[in-house]
């Protein structure tokens, strides 16, 4: 699934707070208590409402003294939240920054550039070649906290680097309930439920919500991991919005057809190149048979027919491969 739902941890003995939560140790007792909670407001709702209600979001994360840029993934989430932002900024020139990977095509970035030209931001672009890909890798591997198999990890990573370089604060379209806008908050909850069961595994993890699963086991540590290394700052305004259908309404005023119909988000499974290319050396090196067998928790020969199966393009095995070598990783940094 991507991660480890807290209160687990891949460490024996060793468990992690809930979102939204913190422990106070007082007189032999250690006392969990709530300080946060996300609550939708979509009852009575209309498309101006939600409109206003991401202006406001986004003025409450503005400051005059710390001027903010805009994470742009080309889609129509993070199309509103730039036209949000220039409503908000009329004084001052947006910045924006998109990430692009000479590997795949069309960019990413492609996309991102015509908002940024639609808003006339000042936008920042940045190509990742084939050769930066690995070392990208390796620094990302030192410094995770905890294994994440979601390879949109990457591309934050890069993306913060390349942010912090101009400002010190960014907001990001990330989106909070659900999914990208696109999606319902029902669809989500009924994709979730496929793979969990749902009843007990909230109730252990005091989470009533797929969404809330989702978002304090990916999107919040995805942007904390990829941001703190460089003391950039992530603000996302959804967090104080409604429900995303009456978001998809709203925008459909404030964004061209082009960018409306886009759903562009980091790509959360590796190119396909990378496995085959740049990483493939490196890939069979730490799912090597005699590397598994040693620390007993993968069969062998499993891994190696879906290695195969992925080299030679008869099989998509992305998303296991990325989670294995994800856990890999984090077992090396930490010597476990």
């Amino acid at each position: 699934y991507g991660h480890v739902p807290a209160p687990r941890t891949l460490l024996r003995g060793v468990a992690k707070l809930p979102a939204g939560h913190y422990g106070l140790w007082r007189d032999g007792r250690f006392v969990l208590r709530r300080y946060f909670d996300l609550v939708r407001k979509e009852e009575n709702e209309t498309p101006l409402d939600a409109w206003e209600q991401l202006q406001n979001a986004v003025r409450k994360r503005l400051s005059p003294e710390t001027p903010a840029g805009v994470l742009l993934w080309g889609g129509a989430d993070s199309g509103l939240l730039a036209a949000a932002m220039t409503e908000e900024t009329q004084a001052a020139v947006l910045q924006t920054f998109s990430i692009g990977f000479e590997s795949a095509f069309p960019h990413e970035s492609l996309r991102a550039r015509q908002t940024a030209n639609f808003f006339g931001t000042d936008h920042h672009e940045r190509i990742v070649k084939k050769n930066e890909i690995r070392p990208a890798l390796e620094q990302l591997a030192r410094q995770k906290e905890e294994p994440i198999g979601d390879a949109a990890l990457l591309s934050y990573r890069l993306l913060a680097e390349w942010a912090r370089s101009r400002v010190s604060v960014v907001l990001s379209a990330h989106p909070v309930f659900g999914m990208p806008l696109g999606f319902s908050p029902p669809e989500i909850s009924t994709l979730m439920r496929r793979h969990w069961e749902p009843e007990a595994l909230y109730q252990e993890m005091r989470i009533e919500t797929p969404e809330k699963l989702f978002l304090s086991g990916m999107t919040l540590p995805i942007l904390h991991q990829s941001s703190r290394s460089f003391d950039l700052e992530v603000r996302l305004p959804f967090a104080d919005c409604p429900v995303p259908p009456l978001l998809k309404t709203a925008r459909k005023k404030k964004l061209p057809s082009a960018i409306l119909k886009r759903t562009c988000e980091p790509e959360s499974l590796p190119d396909p190149l990378w496995l085959k290319k740049e990483m493939k050396e490196w890939m069979f090196e730490t799912l090597h048979p005699m590397r598994l067998k040693k620390e007993g928790l993968f069969d062998p020969l499993v891994v190696q027919q879906m290695l195969r199966e992925q080299d030679a393009g008869a099989a998509d095995h992305r998303k296991k491969l990325w989670s294995l070598l994800t856990l890999e990783w984090w077992r090396e940094q930490w010597r476990l």
